[in-house]
């Protein structure tokens, strides 16, 4: 069969957003770890061996390669034959840590490098297998399972799906996608930006700037945090990407779910992120008056009703929120809103408009005239320039949860999260909970609007707070809850 009559499926909007970050040199790679008490726990490599080529044939995203990647039309198209289980499964040896939460982490901070760095990407796999054994192959040590899956292909609630499909005893039942087939979210729910959803962007976009200074100081907006905090441009390669494991135990997040209940809290994300946009403002609140933050939450939006692949391809929309916070801000009533909001139909659509708006972004062709790979169209253009702006972030944080899940089958933990973007805000927490407890990896780009120091501070509130809340104490002010 020749390329040209393979099937294809064109990249969706949110699919394409993550092509132009591998466009300019910063994929996004979502990696899952899985720890097991001993190697004899991890499943079998003949098993992973056939499951690899059995998720091929039932999800052939798997097995596609993105062509016309520097086009304005990118698409999938399906491989002759399915990736061999060799090009997808690895085995190697980690180096061991002083704790298990270290191990853990330094594994993850490892891990997206492989599949970021691959000159040859367009032309191999998508995803990667990989187990790790203690290099002196104990049988008593720990040993870690990871799944690693470029973004193009699989958002955080598809990559969990897989893993589950993985590993699973049997999947039999699963559905046979076709590629062409599988829908895209924006064909499937009305993600277009209303009037009144675009009036605001278009007027403080173009037609502000364009009037006297004296009347821009009235109608600007007031500017958000970190606006004044900006050290380095997100992209300076003095900006490395970095990371940080915050464990809580299951006693803890059950507590907090009783106390929770008990105030009208419909969510413990809402109390998650409340805690964290808290410790943002206890670290940084001298840096700006008053003290604005926008904080987004990505939201699932994945339904096999409406066509979507059960455990492929991107199907996200995005909760944004804003808050002025100071000394009297009360806690609980943050938390009841995020919570509130989070669950409103409204604010459903609005993050579904937010996603939207990318079918707005300029699009022509500019490669090769231009003689910039990094810009090969109007996106990557748009993208790269905004970041590189004086005002790179439009958000202080996104808070990714994968919510309460079951460990895998003799396994004793897992994590998961991507690697540091210039894309995302100066704060990217990813939360996943378990028998095993709670477990949040925050990533930043040192340097550029936070330091590591600093992020071990909002650690502290984050987890001092959550414990004074199921204490009781009675002073719920975020002044109160933040003081260590």
């Amino acid at each position: 069969m020749q390329p040209e009559e393979r099937e294809k499926r064109y990249l969706s909007l949110h699919e394409r957003f993550s092509l132009m970050r591998r466009n300019t040199d910063f994929p996004s790679v979502i990696v899952i770890v899985i720890a097991y008490p001993k190697p004899a726990a991890l499943p079998s490599s003949s098993f992973l061996e056939k499951r690899i080529i059995e998720l091929q044939e039932h999800f052939p995203l798997l097995c596609a390669q993105v062509k016309g990647e520097k086009t304005t039309r990118p698409y999938f198209q399906i491989r002759p034959d399915p990736w061999s289980a060799s090009d997808i499964l690895m085995h190697t040896t980690y180096t061991p840590g002083e704790t298990k939460e270290e191990e853990l982490e330094n594994i993850f901070k490892d891990e997206p490098y492989h599949l970021a760095t691959k000159d040859d990407f367009f032309d191999g796999p998508s995803w990667q297998v990989r187990t790790h054994m203690h290099p002196t192959r104990s049988k008593t040590s720990r040993a870690y399972l990871t799944l690693a899956i470029d973004h193009i292909y699989n958002d955080g609630k598809g990559a969990l799906l897989l893993l589950q499909n993985l590993l699973a005893s049997d999947i039999s039942s699963l559905p046979y996608d076709k590629l062409s087939s599988i829908a895209a979210l924006e064909d499937t729910l009305d993600m277009r930006p209303s009037l009144a959803y675009m009036l605001p962007l278009v007027f403080n976009k173009f037609l502000v700037p364009k009037l006297p200074l004296f009347i821009q100081t009235f109608l600007k907006p007031l500017p958000l945090w970190p606006h004044a905090n900006i050290r380095c441009k997100p992209t300076s390669p003095e900006c490395t990407p970095n990371q940080s494991l915050l464990c809580l135990s299951p006693d803890l997040i059950k507590s907090l779910k009783t106390v929770a209940k008990q105030r009208g809290v419909k969510t413990l994300h809402g109390v998650f992120k409340a805690a964290f946009v808290t410790g943002i403002w206890s670290v940084y609140r001298h840096t700006l008056h008053p003290f604005i933050v926008r904080a987004a939450t990505p939201r699932s939006e994945r339904s096999l009703k409406l066509g979507h692949s059960a455990c492929t391809a991107n199907y996200v929309s995005s909760c944004k929120l804003q808050f002025t916070l100071d000394s009297n801000t009360y806690f609980w009533e943050l938390a009841k809103q995020i919570s509130d909001d989070l669950l409103s139909p409204a604010r459903m659509q609005q993050g579904r408009m937010d996603m939207g708006m990318l079918r707005y972004l300029p699009n022509g062709q500019l490669y090769p005239d231009n003689n910039d790979p990094k810009r090969p169209t109007g996106w990557e253009k748009f993208m790269l320039d905004h970041v590189e702006s004086d005002t790179p972030f439009t958000e202080c944080l996104s808070l990714s949860n994968l919510g309460q899940t079951c460990l895998p089958a003799n396994a004793e933990d897992m994590i998961w999260s991507q690697e540091a973007s210039p894309y995302a805000p100066p704060f990217n927490a990813n939360l996943i909970s378990h028998e095993g407890g709670f477990r949040m990896v925050t990533v930043w780009r040192e340097g550029s609007a936070v330091i590591h120091e600093e992020v071990r501070q909002v650690e502290k509130v984050f987890e001092g707070l959550l414990w004074k809340l199921v204490d009781g104490q009675e002073d719920t002010t975020i002044f109160a809850l933040s003081r260590t």
